[in-house]
């Protein structure tokens, strides 16, 4: 409708918030395509490309495990946002990059680029967006060992009245409630978050985030030592991530099969679970 009335630019807008439904379910092929035709409606409306296109392409790049096309797409949309002078656009784009460095490891980057994005969140009362930043900033700590700064991080997002209206931000603070619980050896605990987070995930049809919070059960199973249900996990993790094409959640599902196999002292089934793995990575770069 929008193209038979040349309205490019509001067409442009509907067709990456399309492209993110369809990221969330899974189809990557479908979201790229549906982002491929918002680039030409932008084109033909002589408009520049928008932070939040670049950041959704930023996004499927991650699912499919390119992290330098996710990387590019990330500074594209920084800069996007800071020619259209959107503060809240640059405050996202400057938290995605954190939490990129954080994947790389590089935390001192990562911290730069969360502060960033903190202070400008803070300057436009953006209370929604602080919220992201303390997700933010509690994934940098955990990632950095700092369990306990991670729960204070988590609980002040679950205390915040906002967070009920946030779906994905309170299954993820729940998330690190629960990971925490596994590093402290309290089992019972992690699975319980665990499995809350997945039923947010579940009930929003955010098939990405799922298959992640799947793939951290599985390792409380293996670290509480039942292999057996954390086997029987990762297999249906492995069939999910092959139908919805997102293979990082299946490399990661077959690493932690290797790790089982190594940990039962098969070492020969390990071997070939981990060159299937380094197969699959080949094919994806």
């Amino acid at each position: 409708l929008a193209e038979e009335n040349d309205i490019y630019d509001g067409g442009a807008n509907l067709l990456v918030n399309l492209a993110i439904v369809e990221k969330n379910r899974g189809d990557l092929i479908e979201a790229r395509g549906l982002l491929g035709r918002a680039i030409a409606f932008y084109h033909k409306s002589n408009t520049p490309v928008s932070g939040s296109l670049y950041i959704t392409l930023g996004n499927v790049a991650v699912s499919e495990g390119d992290l330098g096309e996710t990387d590019s797409n990330y500074h594209k949309a920084l800069a996007s946002f800071r020619q259209q002078e959107s503060r809240s656009g640059e405050a996202i784009a400057l938290s995605n990059l954190s939490w990129l460095a954080r994947q790389l490891h590089k935390y001192d980057e990562a911290l730069e680029y969360l502060n960033q994005s903190i202070e400008i969140r803070r300057d436009i009362d953006d209370r929604v967006g602080i919220l992201k930043s303390l997700v933010m900033q509690g994934a940098l700590q955990y990632s950095m060992g700092k369990f306990d700064d991670c729960q204070i991080s988590a609980e002040l997002i679950l205390a915040d009245s906002h967070v009920r209206e946030e779906n994905d931000l309170y299954a993820t603070a729940i998330t690190y409630l629960g990971m925490i619980a596994s590093e402290r050896n309290e089992f019972d605990h992690s699975i319980e978050k665990l499995d809350e987070a997945i039923g947010i995930r579940e009930s929003r049809q955010d098939i990405s985030g799922k298959l992640r919070t799947e793939n951290m059960l599985s390792s409380v199973y293996i670290r509480q030592g039942d292999y057996m249900k954390a086997r029987s996990q990762l297999s249906n993790t492995i069939e999910d991530s092959q139908v919805a094409n997102l293979p990082t959640a299946e490399i990661e599902a077959l690493l932690h099969l290797a790790e089982i196999d190594k940990l039962n002292g098969d070492l020969e089934s390990s071997e070939k679970k981990l060159a299937t793995l380094l197969e699959k990575v080949r094919r994806l770069s």
